[in-house]
């Protein structure tokens, strides 16, 4: 993998968020409380293009969206984090319509987190169902690039 600095900064973020959840459950076993599972987070719209090798340039983006929801600590604890790094967790990440087919490919492997990351093909056909001016441009892109990827982009 080529060097990617949003890529490096998410790491360093979600080993944060790790620790955490290794400390409070070190904490609640000591207490006798109910402990966090071992998480998921589920990367998809923007950022998820930025955590992919793209052969292009994707702007920047200050919300973070995770498709699966979290247990309320570790939300608050992953949008303090990206908060240190002038970002913030959108609370309608859940909700974000993403294809049926859409393929998440591992990209860190933490003791109590594991980190997914939609497919770049599937964000941008997420981006072309809802048809937002903004985003034309990036899709216009993506399709000169991967002009394969057409009829799933613009098909739905």
């Amino acid at each position: 993998m080529k060097t990617n600095p949003f890529r490096d900064m998410f790491q360093e973020i979600c080993g944060k968020l790790d620790a955490f959840i290794a400390d409070y459950n070190s904490r609640l076993l000591e207490e006798g409380g109910l402990r966090i599972s071992r998480q998921e987070i589920k990367v998809v719209g923007q950022a998820a293009l930025l955590l992919a090798d793209l052969p292009f340039a994707v702007s920047g983006t200050m919300d973070f969206d995770i498709w699966n929801p979290l247990p309320y600590l570790v939300q608050k604890k992953l949008d303090a984090l990206l908060f240190e790094n002038k970002m913030y967790l959108d609370p309608d990440g859940p909700k974000a319509w993403m294809p049926p087919d859409t393929k998440f490919q591992l990209l860190f492997d933490f003791p109590k987190l594991q980190v997914w990351v939609a497919d770049p093909e599937s964000v941008i056909a997420s981006k072309a169902k809802f048809n937002r001016a903004k985003d034309r441009p990036l899709i216009e892109t993506y399709l000169r690039f991967y002009p394969q990827s057409k009829g799933r982009v613009v098909g739905r």
